[in-house]
């Protein structure tokens, strides 16, 4: 409901197809496919049109009909208060201003039922803990078979035992020989494409971070 002032304001029709709710879902990603992306089947659960009244909420042959206690207007005039009249949503059309005359019987003239289906999502690499994948048209259907609005899917990555992560940078922690650090040389070190060859140099100090491209 709401307050009504009158006025030139343009209302928005009420029966007119509107845009789905935007959802959102958590899913659990490695530590290697959250850096190097990968596709995966989603099981999701969503609101979407009715296919036997096609999301009109009306049953075969039936239609919508003026609703008598609004007058087709979606609102009702209510004595009291500070303003002594205001405007108040129609509690029996919702604001429509019309009502269904035989409502649907698989979605009970909601227009939605309860669906789960599969999605292919792509997740991109490098994607951060705490980050959504967006998915278009797989939100909730709207009302009067408006369309679906957007999943987003927000990531959770585990952690890895090997590689900390600061942004798109991973860091390893390496024991290193004294003498090596004072002498300098190369060591093999385990990187997320294989193993790869470090050199350092003579008199690194410890404690000090090397770069490997």
């Amino acid at each position: 409901g709401g307050f009504g002032f009158g006025g030139g304001g343009r209302r928005r029709d009420p029966n007119a197809p509107q845009r789905g709710e935007d959802t959102e879902m958590r899913i659990r990603l490695s530590f290697e496919d959250a850096l190097f992306g990968i596709q995966k089947d989603i099981r999701i659960h969503a609101a979407v049109s009715c296919p036997d009244c096609n999301g009109s909420g009306a049953e075969a042959g039936s239609k919508r009909s003026t609703c008598k206690h609004c007058g087709g207007s979606g609102v009702v005039q209510q004595r009291g208060g500070f303003f002594g009249m205001f405007q108040q949503t129609c509690p029996v059309c919702q604001g429509s201003g019309s009502v269904i005359e035989k409502p649907c019987r698989k979605c009970r003239g909601d227009g939605k039922i309860a669906s789960d289906e599969t999605v292919t999502v792509t997740v991109p690499a490098g994607i951060a803990d705490g980050m959504s994948v967006r998915v278009a048209g797989k939100g909730n259907a709207g009302d009067n078979n408006g369309p679906r609005g957007d999943l987003y899917l927000r990531c959770s990555v585990a952690e890895s035992e090997l590689f900390e992560r600061e942004g798109q940078e991973l860091i390893l922690r390496l024991s290193v020989s004294p003498v090596l650090l004072a002498l300098g040389g190369e060591i093999p070190v385990e990187t997320p494409n294989g193993t790869g060859t470090l050199k350092i140099k003579p008199g690194t100090q410890n404690g000090s971070v090397q770069r490997l491209r």
